[in-house]
Parts: C-alpha cells; sequence; structure tokens
C-alpha cells in the first residue's frame, strides 16, 4: 500500500480534463495549501506531459495553463512570507514542440511576475 508523504496533495485528473480543471485546482485546493503550509522554497516537478498534443495522459492542457502556473507560482514569493523562492526542474513532456512551447510560458511567467 503506498502511503502518501504528510503535506503531500494528491489531484487525480480525469482523461480529457481541460486546463480550466487545472486552474481552478490551482487557486481553490493547491495554494490554499501551500499558504497554510507557508514554505520556505517549492520546488516543482516541471513536466508538460498533460498537454494537448502530448499521447501519454490523455489531458488537454495548453500553453495558457502552464503560464497560469508559473504566475501564479511566483505570486508565493510575495503571498507567503516564509517564502524564498521557487525552484522547477524540467521532468517531462515528449512532444518537442509544445514541451518547448509550455516550457517557455511557464519560465516566463515564473521568472518574470514579482
Amino acid at each position: 500500500m503506498h502511503h502518501a508523504p504528510p503535506n503531500a496533495i494528491y489531484t487525480p485528473f480525469p482523461e480529457g480534463t481541460e486546463g480550466i480543471a487545472l486552474r481552478r485546482t490551482m487557486d481553490e485546493v493547491w495554494m490554499p495549501k501551500l499558504k497554510e503550509y507557508r514554505p520556505e522554497l517549492i520546488m516543482v516537478s516541471a513536466g508538460f506531459d498533460a498537454h494537448r498534443e502530448e499521447d501519454q495522459a490523455q489531458l488537454l492542457m495548453v500553453e495558457r495553463d502552464y503560464a497560469f502556473l508559473g504566475r501564479r507560482l511566483a505570486s508565493c514569493k510575495s503571498e507567503i512570507p516564509e517564502c524564498r523562492g521557487v525552484v522547477a526542474v524540467l521532468e517531462g513532456g515528449y512532444n518537442t514542440s509544445s514541451l518547448a512551447r509550455s516550457c517557455a510560458a511557464f519560465i516566463h511567467q515564473l521568472a518574470c511576475t514579482d
């Protein structure tokens, strides 16, 4: 039996989930938990294989969804006083075109929002 770490939040999305559900989950579930937890550092395993052009996850995310996530994570530096920053490590995405576009959208918002 798999046991979740004490502060882990698992949010499975069914096949065909669109970006609005991801954005809503970020605002209604993940951000409140981050604010409650008050991390000093946020580490992101940044995978982009939920993009609609990917075959793996069968999800329908697009670049604006990843940009939204980057923007919201960047806002943690001002919304969570203890947070010193966000570290993101690329971990997934197989379609090089959608991976490049999604990664660029995410990083641009993560780096350019203060």
